[in-house]
Parts: structure tokens; C-alpha cells; sequence
């Protein structure tokens, strides 16, 4: 005699009783961040942007996520001109966003309770994570002053975050995008690498 489709446990005479086998618990929201951010783990963040949409609309879809997240950036006082959202990855050619929203973004980003876990995830040029190749011949003292998270495609270099200044004007928050150039990546990478250099000195 075959199996039914579907075990029940009364079946076989047995009680209904569950027990779990494993439990497997998630890292903080802090590590998780750390490596998306670090990396460019783009699963993670695809996985994030379905939880906030999760937590706030009770629905993990892609359009409730968009809709949380413009609540998350309305209630944060983050302008959304220049912003249209497609994916959490970044991957999606339909996102478009200014390099002025993402200054006003992390402008914004300083004045909640999470920055300082936002600030040190972000990578460092010659440090762990996506921006180790970034300013290789410059001294470790510039390299120290860059915190910025990259995004990258064919013929795409986007780097964005803060810059830590002279006193005089502390910590300054930097958008750079590059779209659809048309000269090697070896050519752009140095006008990239020697904006964020002007800032540290700056």
C-alpha cells in the first residue's frame, strides 16, 4: 500500500505532537548591515528591503517594501526628488537616484540613533571589503578619513558616504556617479580616487 499524499500522524495511530528538531537564530541587524554594506552582499540586501517592508506593512513584497521605505525617508526628513527605487541591490538599470539625494540621505542618517552602526560599516579605502583596491598608493592617514559604500556595473563607478575634513568643516558627506562612461575603468578609477583625496584634504 502506497503512502498518503500527505503523512498524518494519525495515521499511523501516532499523537500530533511537534517538537522542534533545530533553531537557528539571525546575526544582530548591526552584522548584517556590516556585511551587506562591506561587501555588497546583494542578497542581504534585497532580503533587508522585504523585511522593513515586512515589519511596516505587514506584507513582504517589493511593491510594500517601496512603500515603507518612502515612509522611512519621509520620517527621517530625507528630500525624495532624484529617487526611484527598483530593487534593494542596486543591481536593477530602473533605479535612479541623484548624488544630491544620497548627501541629503546621509546628512539625514547623522541624526538617528543607528549612525554610529551605519558609519563604521561602510568600508575604507585599503581596508576590508569593497574598497581595498581604492587609493593604493595613498598614505594611511587619507585612507582613514573615507568611509563610503561603492556600487559598480558595466561602465558604472558610484561611490558615496563621508569624508572626515579639516575641523573647520568636519564631516562631509560625498556622492559620486559615474554612468555609461566611455573610457577604460583604469582612466575613470584616478579622477574618482583624486575627488575623494581633495576632500580629505580639504
Amino acid at each position: 500500500e502506497s503512502l498518503p499524499e500527505i503523512i498524518d500522524a494519525k495515521y499511523y495511530g501516532c499523537k500530533a505532537e511537534r517538537h522542534p528538531i533545530v533553531e537557528t537564530y539571525s546575526p544582530e541587524l548591526w552584522e548584517i548591515v556590516n556585511v551587506t554594506n562591506r561587501v555588497s552582499q546583494n542578497m542581504y540586501a534585497e532580503t533587508i528591503l522585504k523585511t522593513i517592508g515586512k515589519e511596516l506593512t505587514g506584507v513582504g513584497s517589493y511593491d510594500s517594501s517601496f512603500v515603507a521605505m518612502r515612509r522611512v525617508l519621509d520620517q527621517m526628513g530625507v528630500d525624495r526628488t532624484g529617487f526611484t527605487q527598483e530593487d534593494g541591490s542596486g543591481l536593477s538599470r530602473q533605479n535612479y537616484v541623484s548624488p544630491r539625494f544620497f548627501c541629503n540621505y546621509f546628512d539625514k542618517m547623522q541624526d538617528t540613533e543607528v549612525f554610529e552602526e551605519f558609519f563604521v560599516s561602510l568600508p575604507m579605502p585599503g581596508g576590508p571589503g569593497t574598497l581595498k583596491s581604492v587609493l593604493k598608493k595613498e598614505n594611511q592617514k587619507i585612507k582613514d578619513r573615507i568611509h563610503a559604500k561603492s556600487g559598480s556595473l558595466s561602465n558604472v563607478r558610484c561611490y558615496a558616504g563621508y569624508v572626515q575634513g579639516s575641523k573647520k568643516y568636519g564631516l562631509v558627506r560625498f556622492a559620486i556617479l559615474t554612468n555609461n562612461f566611455a573610457v577604460p575603468t583604469s582612466t575613470m578609477m584616478p579622477k574618482i580616487e583624486g575627488f575623494m583625496k581633495s576632500l580629505a584634504n580639504w
